[in-house]
C-alpha cells in the first residue's frame, strides 16, 4: 500500500465481549479502491495483475479479531498506559522490547503483581501491536475460561485437541490470570501439557498473574499481593519451564480501576 495515510485505517471497539477491529468508516485503499488487486503494464506491454498490499492490511485485522482480546481492553495500547511506579515503567519497557524484537527474539514475558496495576493492559497492547503492526498470529486466553472450556469438552466426551492444539501452534500465546482456579491435579496437567508443548516448540508465551515468584513481604500482602507464590499455584515443573522461556517482571502500584472510581466519585 502507498504511504499516504498517517492515521490507522482501522477502528477498534468492543463487540459481544471481545475487542473487534474493522476498516475505518469510509476507508478505501488508495492503490486499488477496494478491488484488492493492482493492474499495471508489464515489461513487454502486457497487462499484469498482482495482489494489492491492502490484502495484508485486511489479514492483520483478521488476526487481531481472532486473537480474542477482551472487550474491556479494546483501547489498551502502550501509549495509553500511564505508569506510576518504576516497576510499571520497567514492565512497559519490557513489553515494548518484546514486540520490537519479535520474531528475532522469541523469549516471552511474565507480568506479576496485584490486581489493577496494568498487567492485562500491557498484555493486550502487545497483542494489538503484534497482530496489526507485525502481522503475527496471537491468542489471548483467560486461564480460568480455558479450564472451563476444556472441562466442558471432556464432559461432552469430546477430545481436548480442538482447544489445545491451536494454543500450542499460535505464534504468541497470552495466558491471563495464570495460577487462578482451584489448582487441581487435572488443571495442572492441562497447564503442564500446554506450557511444555510451547517450550519444546520455542514459541513465545506471555502471562499475567497475581502471584509473585517469591514469598511476598508483609507490606506487600497489605498492598494487595496474593500470599500464595506462583510455584505454589502451578508447581515446580511448570514454574521452571516458564523461567526457561520467559523473563519475569514484577509490577506494583495503586489499583487503576479503584483510583478511577474514586476520581469519578469526587467529580460527581
Amino acid at each position: 500500500m502507498s504511504g499516504k495515510r498517517t492515521q490507522p485505517a482501522y477502528v477498534i471497539a468492543p463487540r459481544e465481549g471481545a475487542a473487534v477491529a474493522s476498516p475505518a468508516p469510509g476507508w478505501s485503499c488508495p492503490d486499488c479502491d477496494g478491488a484488492e488487486v493492482v493492474r499495471h503494464e508489464g515489461e513487454e506491454g502486457y497487462p499484469v495483475v498482482r495482489p494489492c498490499g491492502c490484502r495484508d492490511f485486511r489479514r492483520r485485522i483478521e488476526l487481531f479479531n481472532r486473537a480474542g482480546i477482551p472487550g474491556r481492553f479494546f483501547a489498551s495500547m502502550f501509549d495509553t498506559f500511564s505508569p506510576s511506579t518504576e516497576k510499571q515503567r520497567d514492565a512497559q519497557r519490557a513489553a515494548r522490547d518484546l514486540v520490537r524484537n519479535y520474531p528475532l527474539e522469541t523469549r516471552g514475558l511474565i507480568l506479576l503483581g496485584p490486581v489493577g496495576v496494568g498487567k492485562t493492559h500491557l498484555a493486550a497492547a502487545m497483542v494489538r501491536e503484534l497482530t496489526l503492526e507485525k502481522g503475527k498470529a496471537c491468542r489471548f486466553c483467560d486461564f480460568v475460561q480455558l479450564l472451563h472450556d476444556l472441562k466442558a469438552a471432556y464432559e461432552r466426551r469430546e477430545g481436548a485437541a480442538e482447544l489445545v492444539e491451536p494454543l500450542t501452534r499460535v505464534d504468541v500465546l497470552v495466558i491471563d490470570d495464570l495460577g487462578k482456579g482451584r489448582g487441581t491435579e487435572w488443571e495442572m496437567d492441562v497447564l503442564d501439557d500446554l506450557v511444555s508443548r510451547r517450550y519444546n516448540a520455542g514459541r513465545t508465551t506471555i502471562a499475567t498473574t497475581n502471584h509473585l515468584d517469591r514469598e511476598p513481604k508483609a507490606a506487600e500482602r497489605h498492598a494487595g499481593f496474593v500470599s500464595d507464590t506462583l510455584t505454589q499455584r502451578v508447581g515446580v515443573r511448570i514454574q521452571s519451564r516458564l523461567h526457561g522461556m520467559c523473563d519475569f517482571h514484577e509490577m506494583d502500584g495503586e489499583d487503576f480501576r479503584r483510583s478511577r472510581r474514586t476520581r469519578r466519585g469526587r467529580r460527581s
